[in-house]
């Protein structure tokens, strides 16, 4: 099977911010490479959080749509999407000779909830 990187690990979804915002958490990734990047329905980056951008640390991220006109809540950094349905694409590097498996329970770790702790993937 080809795959685009033999080095990275490939999760995605798509956003409906149609109804609301979600939160979106990041894992400590204890210096891993990785990046989420957000696309609109035109298919432009207009995020990207990550290793090289916001660490590896835990992160949470509210992310709006272009309707959303309610206060955020305070200490949550936020990403203002253009378009209400957006393309979430997180990649994860394997490093050589690594057991998959250990960047996938990495990646589960990923996660989207609304703002009343609901999963909002069904």
């Amino acid at each position: 099977m080809w795959h685009p990187n033999q080095d990275t690990l490939y999760n995605y979804t798509f956003l409906d911010l149609s109804n609301g915002p979600l939160i979106f958490n990041t894992p400590y990734t204890n210096g891993r490479y990785y990046s989420a990047s957000f696309i609109d329905m035109w298919h432009n980056v207009f995020a990207t959080v990550g290793k090289r951008t916001t660490g590896t640390k835990p992160n949470k991220f509210l992310v709006i749509g272009p309707n959303w006109k309610e206060k955020t809540p305070s200490g949550i950094n936020v990403i203002k999407a253009p378009t209400s349905i957006v393309w979430l694409l997180i990649r994860t590097t394997v490093y050589p000779g690594e057991n998959q498996n250990i960047v996938y329970q990495l990646n589960k770790k990923f996660n989207l909830k609304t703002l009343n702790g609901h999963n909002p993937i069904i």
